[in-house]
């Protein structure tokens, strides 16, 4: 039976020692900036590198062409289909988990094949 969390010191304990990879997969990492530093393996998959390069934990595949985005959902989904973001999420081994701002019934198929 899982322990239920008692407080903010307890929340900010389970996170920061967890073991299980948790991926933030949007345009940018701009609403969820930040939070790897408090919770242990988060990594971000975006569209756009604001940080050309230099932030250790945002990932970025290299553009390949894709129909013209109309929404949220279609960026994410892209990135789900990329190749690269497939290899990248693959290396962290099982059991990853996502979050999303926006999501559609696509997303969710794609996360169910990844294994997400």
């Amino acid at each position: 039976m899982k322990r239920k969390l008692q407080g903010i010191s307890d929340i900010r304990r389970f996170f920061h020692r967890n073991e299980r990879p948790i991926f933030f997969i949007s345009a940018t990492n701009f609403n969820l900036l930040g939070i790897d530093e408090w919770v242990k393996n988060f990594h971000y998959i975006c569209y756009v590198d604001c940080y050309d390069g230099a932030h250790p934990n945002v990932f970025v595949p290299t553009e390949i062409a894709h129909p013209e985005f109309e929404s949220i959902e279609d960026i994410n989904n892209y990135l789900l289909e990329h190749k690269e973001v497939i290899d990248y999420i693959r290396s962290f081994g099982d059991n990853p988990v996502a979050v999303f701002l926006m999501f559609d019934e696509r997303t969710e198929e794609l996360c169910q094949e990844l294994g997400i």
